[in-house]
């Protein structure tokens, strides 16, 4: 058995500890410090003293040396479980954090601080949602914040707490106990109908929305309190009301979290359009509105249609028999393939978020939505598509940006037809069979144009702003 040899490496830390001098502000100005501070047992050591761990904390809160600041915030985030789990042998300074939240008007300040209770809340031993529990009205006081990225990660941490068998959502559930959906929506309101909506307030409000809907065993009680919310109907006409393209897109991607978590898990639901949950009523009361905003034409595809769209492919998912009525009554489907052959754009995002729709309806054998594209019309359609597309290449050398994705609608539409032969077209069985098939497994001689970095077609999604500034 060999004997372990430890090795020495000169330290300008461990000379610093050493000295008569040593001070915390000396070490957090030190380079060397986040390097040794996973290793280096006497800098643990030093730091997990408890008068030093309070000066560690002061200095995370005290934004005038924004230097030390940034120092002391990643000495805890660096996560050293002998200097992380020591913190809560000091309740006060878990309780330090959580007050500044109060009084705090420092933006970096509550980054430090979100930060810090971020990566103290994943540790085995923490106590700190306890504490926040115990403080009244947190999660209004953490709110008043959402502007801050950090903060807003740390609310997202606060909903995936769990218990310790993974069973109970503790933390979603207690944010639900808070009211936190009334909260978000009547923030969302405040915040875009001010003179100049704050957008990153916004996104980060739909972002929270978003972490809070998704959790296991809590959809439920998303889908209760988001429809019977006081302001939902002022949330929608608000968003359908905003001038502003991109706050109304923002708008948009929180309707589309609403509808896609109210809908039905256990087959297709046919009852009165009276009976849908409140935010697809309100919706129908704005249809005409979403088919102007989806209308394609020419020019910038623009973030606000790309919105529209995934509304629409929520509409898909609902299993409402109404809903599906609605869908066909507006002829939903013939706009979004109007936008996916146009030969205006190449934006493969909105194609591809358009042909996931087709897909859908092709495979859940919903009979309202299948008439929609089992039919001779949509098979004519798509053969008389694809003959364009082998045109446009004889002439320009490469396929439409379209081709791809239409040859994949083409096949899914095959395929339903070779399990479905009621649905079956032999003049489009035999073209795919001998027009489109062989081509769709030779994907290489499926080529396209590469556009440069500033063609019009790459702008059309970062135009859509320009009118807003």
């Amino acid at each position: 058995m060999s004997n372990r040899v430890a090795i020495q490496i000169p330290s300008e830390i461990n000379s610093v500890l050493l000295s008569q001098n040593c001070t915390l502000e000396r070490l957090l100005s030190m380079p060397e410090l986040q390097s040794e501070l996973r290793y280096n047992k006497r800098l643990q050591r030093f730091i997990c003293d408890e008068s030093v761990l309070q000066q560690l904390f002061k200095n995370i809160l005290d934004d005038s040396n924004p230097k030390l600041q940034s120092q002391a915030t990643k000495v805890v985030c660096a996560n050293v479980l002998a200097i992380t789990e020591n913190i809560f042998y000091f309740p006060n300074l878990i309780s330090s954090l959580l007050q500044e939240f109060i009084t705090s008007k420092s933006n970096v300040t509550i980054s430090s601080i979100s930060k810090v209770l971020t990566v103290l809340l994943d540790i085995p031993t923490s106590n700190v949602f306890e504490m926040m529990k115990s403080m009244n009205d947190i999660v209004c006081i953490l709110l008043s914040h959402i502007a801050n990225y950090e903060l807003k990660n740390f609310i997202k941490e606060i909903v995936k707490i769990t218990s310790e068998d993974g069973s109970n959502t503790l933390g979603a559930l207690y944010l639900y106990s808070q009211n936190i959906v009334r909260l978000l929506v009547s923030k969302f309101l405040e915040t875009i109908r001010s003179e100049l909506p704050d957008e990153e307030v916004l996104e980060n409000i739909v972002d929270v929305l978003q972490a809070i809907s998704s959790i296991n065993g809590c959809e439920e009680r998303f889908v209760a309190d988001i429809n019977s919310c006081q302001k939902i109907k002022e949330l929608f006409d608000t968003i359908f009301d905003a001038k502003s393209k991109s706050t109304k897109a923002i708008g948009f991607k929180l309707l589309s979290i609403c509808l896609t978590q109210s809908s039905v898990v256990y087959g297709l639901c046919e009852c009165q359009r009276n009976a849908l949950p409140q935010v697809y009523q309100l919706l129908f009361e704005h249809i005409e509105e979403l088919k102007r905003e989806m209308f394609y034409e020419s020019g910038c595809v623009t973030v606000v249609r790309m919105e529209c769209i995934k509304i629409v492919n929520a509409l898909t998912l609902s299993y409402f028999k109404v809903v599906y009525e609605e869908f066909v009554t507006h002829n939903v489907l013939d706009i979004l393939l109007k936008i996916f052959f146009s030969y205006q754009h190449n934006c493969t995002l909105i194609r591809q978020d358009i042909y996931t729709i087709v897909e859908a309806i092709a495979s859940r054998g919903i009979p309202i939505l299948e008439d929609q594209i089992f039919n001779t019309k949509f098979y004519n359609m798509l053969i008389e598509e694809d003959k364009k597309c082998i045109q446009y290449k004889d002439k320009n050398g490469y396929y439409p940006e379209h081709q791809g994705l239409l040859m994949e609608i083409m096949n899914t539409v095959y395929i339903c037809i070779l399990d479905e032969p009621e649905f079956g077209s032999e003049d489009f069985v035999e073209y795919y069979s001998k027009s489109v098939s062989q081509r769709r497994l030779n994907g290489g001689e499926v080529s396209y144009k590469i556009l440069e970095k500033d063609e019009e077609e790459n702008k059309c999604i970062i135009d859509v702003y320009e009118e807003d500034i």
